[in-house]
């Protein structure tokens, strides 16, 4: 299935032309910074030739993620965990499935929900102390 994107010609201000991504190479180019593909797009009045060089915008599906810093995560074997406060003021262990950084914050595909409050706090602080206010306090 071809991947939808838009074009913008060099001597072009903005992206207008819509196509179809027929082919992305695996391989980046790090001197020039450039991946070669091969899109697919409706050319009636020959404006474009071979050779000619722009820009593609690949257009992804949009969804509602979950974002956290990664001060919040630690590891328990080959488990990723977040410390999360319940209720009860009880710090409670909840196993999440991570996905990519964006912006500076991780992605948690599952594990977590929005309302869920996260402990920031030092595992060693809270092996003693089973209290969130214990934390909170400073002591």
């Amino acid at each position: 299935m071809a991947q939808p994107f838009k074009d913008k010609m060099t001597e072009w201000d903005e992206f207008t032309g819509r196509g179809k991504m027929d082919f992305v190479d695996n391989v980046l180019d790090l001197r020039s910074g450039t991946i070669r593909s091969r899109a697919i797009f409706e050319n009636p009045s020959w404006f474009l030739t071979a050779r000619v060089f722009g820009q593609l915008r690949l257009t992804g599906r949009e969804a509602e993620v979950l974002l956290i810093l990664d001060d919040a995560i630690t590891s328990d074997q080959a488990r990723k965990i977040v410390m999360t406060v319940n209720g009860d003021n009880r710090v409670e262990v909840r196993t999440v499935e991570l996905g990519p950084v964006i912006r500076g914050l991780r992605v948690v595909r599952k594990g977590l929900g929005i309302d869920d409050r996260l402990m920031f706090t030092p595992v060693f602080y809270l092996v003693c102390h089973n209290f969130a206010d214990w934390v909170r306090s400073g002591r």
